[in-house]
């Protein structure tokens, strides 16, 4: 599994970007008790324009945020019917063995985050894997064979099977922030670095978030 670097950082996309705060939000919709603490590692932050910059580059991150703000809330809310009309039914698909870590892990997730979390409880050699080997690299294995598991094209119409995949993908992350061993932010983090890598283009080929998926859609997805 992919380690942290030399300078002990962990891989993910900075919270400033697009993703990230698509993430947050839609872990504060799903677990609307669970505080979002601010983030207490920096390693996978976005670098920062230096101060000197200049006001014309201040006044446009400004307007950015605000310009994403209402994205944010109707993405987030397009998400969440996504993921409520998608059973989480598993597929029978090979693995690597019926003991393998990551499809325990994948098991558990199936039924929530907290069971995942009590499991860690009473099984040491998992609780240990998520204190010291919890890497990109294990969130990604875990997130591919969530989706692979999950097949959404019996409940999603095969015209937006990305649109599925995308709010699984956001599901997971949700899921694993509820895993103590951790801090929510480098999770997070993860999340929005996996929808970056794999989503996107197709994100960009469909107008951006909002257009990707828009409400008009949402005959096809219920």
């Amino acid at each position: 599994m992919e380690a942290a670097g030399a300078n002990g950082a962990l891989p993910g996309a900075g919270e400033d970007s697009l993703e990230f705060r698509l993430i947050m939000a839609y872990v504060q919709k799903r677990k609307p008790l669970r505080r979002i603490a601010p983030a207490t590692a920096k390693a996978h932050e976005a670098p920062r324009p230096p101060r000197d910059s200049g006001r014309r580059t201040k006044k446009k991150q400004k307007l950015d945020r605000t310009c994403s703000a209402g994205t944010v809330v109707a993405v987030t809310e397009k998400l969440t019917r996504i993921v409520d009309s998608v059973p989480l039914e598993f597929e029978d698909i090979e693995t690597d063995g019926p003991d393998d870590v990551v499809q325990t892990i994948v098991e558990l997730l199936r039924e929530s985050g907290d069971r995942l979390n009590e499991e860690m409880k009473t099984n040491k050699s998992l609780a240990e894997l998520f204190r010291k080997g919890f890497t990109y690299s294990l969130f990604e294995r875990v997130t591919g064979l969530f989706l692979q598991k999950v097949d959404p094209s019996h409940s999603v119409p095969s015209s937006v099977p990305e649109q599925a995949q995308v709010a699984l993908a956001f599901e997971v992350t949700s899921r694993l922030t509820a895993v103590d061993c951790h801090p929510m932010n480098v999770v997070m983090g993860f999340g929005a670095k996996y929808l970056q890598e794999n989503y996107s283009s197709w994100v960009k080929q469909h107008g951006g978030w909002e257009n990707a998926f828009d409400a008009e859609d949402d005959e096809e997805v219920q």
